[in-house]
């Protein structure tokens, strides 16, 4: 596989845990999204050519942003050739 094949999506929590009935990151690639209960790199793969816009965001059990300032990565563009 080449580079642009395989996009590795991996992130750091400190102070949190992550569950299926607890906090949660979700994980927005372009117009879809995932919701991620366990902490542990994830692989994109299928993305076609063009850019394309990642965001995470750590999210408690109801779905709402926990507050502090490294908890929304902001909208990322990367762009497969």
């Amino acid at each position: 596989l080449s580079d642009s094949e395989r996009i590795l999506i991996d992130f750091y929590l400190l102070n949190a845990a992550l569950s299926a009935d607890g906090m949660h990151i979700e994980l927005s690639i372009d117009d879809t999204v995932f919701m991620l209960d366990s902490w542990q790199p994830y692989w994109v793969e299928g993305l076609k050519a063009g850019e394309h816009n990642f965001r995470l965001r750590l999210l408690t059990k109801d779905g709402e942003l926990v507050e502090g300032p490294f908890n929304d990565s902001g909208i990322r563009t990367i762009a497969i050739e």
